[in-house]
């Protein structure tokens, strides 16, 4: 996991008051499995961990998180938090506007939420769709 995704998990956490100790001491475990780069965005798939587990088993839920700055050019983005099994499973990150995703984040700007859906609206059985373009990310 690079810093960035460190940084968009932890301010999800705080903006949601998600107390999770555990996650702040397990940074440096979590593992990044797959990131799957579209034109405009990417999608970053985690290995289960306990650390990343927020809510009870049953809940799976789509939420906003954070906002993000990226790079001097100052790309606007916005996350979206896929719950699975009470676990955070995915961020799907993609740009405002059409811009295109950079190939390389230099330095980013975390900024406060982006409200579009309701806190943890609950879509079963609706899963993240992926449209694969890879580009490099450092981790």
């Amino acid at each position: 996991m690079n810093e960035f995704e460190r940084d968009l998990l932890l301010k999800f956490c705080e903006i949601r008051q998600i107390d999770n100790a555990m996650l702040h001491e397990s940074l440096g475990q979590i593992r990044v499995t797959e990131r799957d780069f579209t034109s405009v965005g990417v999608y970053i798939t985690f290995a289960t961990h306990p650390c990343l587990k927020i809510a009870g088993d049953e809940a799976n839920h789509v939420g906003d998180g954070p906002g993000a700055l990226l790079n001097v050019d100052r790309i606007a983005i916005g996350p979206v938090f896929y719950i699975d099994n009470g676990h955070i499973a995915t961020i799907e990150c993609y740009t405002f506007g059409g811009d295109s995703w950079p190939d390389e984040i230099t330095c980013y700007e975390i900024t406060e939420a982006q409200t579009r859906l309701p806190p943890f609206q609950v879509q079963r059985g609706i899963p993240p769709q992926k449209q694969s373009h890879r580009r490099g990310f450092s981790t």
